[in-house]
């Protein structure tokens, strides 16, 4: 009997530590920086929305509508999103005629984020808004 449990101690100590690992995997921070661009997006950080005009003014002057997605490092389906469904090569082909902003709505109630999504009626992430080109 002390075999069975000095067995069973040992695995509670690996399901203790896979757990941490999924754990760690879950909370810790996006890999996507406030801005610039990643993989052809424009990225706007929510709680400044630096660069959110001037994408939007470029979009416009090159004739082209917008995708918005609004994501955060915390929305699993975000990250699912993002792992499976950008990552489909028909999905690229459609949107190679966009202005692609991936909005970080990191903190949904900072009053610059929390404005633009009830704008646009964002009741949860992720969100996907697409906005036609419209001539001046």
């Amino acid at each position: 009997m002390e075999y069975v449990k000095y067995g069973f101690g040992v695995g509670i100590i690996f399901f203790a530590l896979y757990y941490g690992h999924l754990s760690y995997r879950a909370f810790r921070p996006a890999d996507i920086t406030a801005h610039g661009e990643v993989e052809g997006h424009i990225v706007v950080d929510g709680s400044t929305n630096d660069g959110w005009a001037d994408a939007l003014k470029q979009a416009r002057a090159d004739g082209r509508p917008v995708f918005v997605d609004f994501w955060a490092s915390w929305c699993k389906n975000c990250k699912a999103m993002d792992k499976t469904t950008f990552k489909d090569e028909v999905v690229k082909a459609r949107l190679e005629g966009y202005t692609v902003i991936k909005y970080i709505a990191e903190d949904p109630v900072d009053p610059d984020t929390k404005a633009v999504m009830e704008y646009f009626k964002v009741q949860g992430l992720p969100t996907f808004i697409v906005l036609r080109a419209r001539s001046e």
